[in-house]
């Protein structure tokens, strides 16, 4: 048995998928940035 997807559905999915995968990204970046600005303020 085959399963058909739309197209549109994919290209969603993936997208939500990578924007999701970007948002962490970021998130990790700034908290790292906050990290640095923690010791330098120390």
């Amino acid at each position: 048995m085959r399963l058909t997807v739309k197209p549109e559905l994919l290209r969603s999915h993936i997208f939500f998928y990578f924007r999701v995968k970007m948002r962490k990204k970021i998130a990790v970046a700034k908290q790292k940035r906050v990290k640095k600005q923690d010791i330098k303020s120390f």
